[in-house]
């Protein structure tokens, strides 16, 4: 009988009790995303693209944040001459870089107000520095887990230097931004930024992009981005409009 019961005993305690439940691991506030592609050509043309890019999403409660540099980098090769005189000059053809970073404060379920920031180099664009920055408010028009539309308006100052020449502006900023979940693994976006000048809208800039990302693994996204940036006055002999197309892999971590 006693040993009956201690086998009764150790029983009881080693199937039917439980110990305490482990706790949940808690969601990182900050979620950070990298990415990076490359296009290289060789045989009768030489080329060489590269891209890099950074983000970090902050949400908690009613504030959010958002922070990111991204930077492209492009270069050609010709061939001049054959045989022994042949000589190889190099051409870079693309070299940018942007920071960036803004914060939202909820005040309602949908309405926010904002600040952000930007500094861009862009040696092609004979674009020295151009920041970037100004308050405004927000609204969040559409607002669920599968998609999201929002609206912002406020002013915005502007600094540039531009083939060595210094101006600066203030700016009536007007910018949206369309996220959509096609499926558990599969997103596109798109967003406008419309920047014209206080003093005369015909001078303006105008930022654009566009892009999609599916997964091929738990961790890793294949994304194509297009984005186009518009300057009404830009350095002397250079085009208004630069428009690109990214394709890379990106990683979250």
């Amino acid at each position: 009988m006693d040993h009956g019961g201690c086998f009764y005993e150790r029983g009881w305690r080693g199937v039917g009790a439980q110990g305490p439940t482990p706790a949940a691991t808690p969601e990182p506030l900050w979620k950070t995303t990298v990415a990076a592609g490359a296009n290289v050509t060789r045989g009768n043309s030489e080329t060489m693209l590269l891209n890099g890019s950074a983000i970090s999403v902050f949400k908690q409660d009613k504030n959010e944040a958002r922070i990111g540099v991204e930077a492209n980098y492009g270069e050609t090769q010709q061939t001049q001459g054959s045989g022994t005189n042949a000589t190889k000059t190099t051409e870079n053809n693309l070299n940018n870089a942007r920071a960036f970073g803004e914060y939202r404060r909820l005040l309602t379920e949908r309405n926010y107000l904002y600040g952000n920031t930007e500094l861009l180099t862009d040696e092609i664009a004979k674009i020295d520095y151009r920041w970037m920055i100004g308050p405004g408010v927000g609204r969040y028009f559409l607002m669920s887990p599968d998609r999201k539309l929002s609206a912002e308006l406020g002013p915005s100052y502007i600094k540039e230097k531009l083939d060595g020449v210094t101006d600066d502006t203030v700016a009536l900023r007007m910018a949206e931004r369309f996220e959509l979940k096609l499926s558990a693994t599969a997103s596109v976006w798109e967003s406008v930024e419309y920047l014209p000048s206080i003093d005369d809208f015909a001078r303006c800039l105008i930022n654009a992009e566009a892009g999609i990302e599916a997964a091929i693994s738990t961790r890793i996204n294949l994304r194509v981005v297009l984005q186009d940036k518009f300057n009404s006055d830009p350095a002397p002999g250079k085009k208004k409009s630069d428009l690109v197309l990214i394709a890379g892999l990106s990683c979250k971590l």
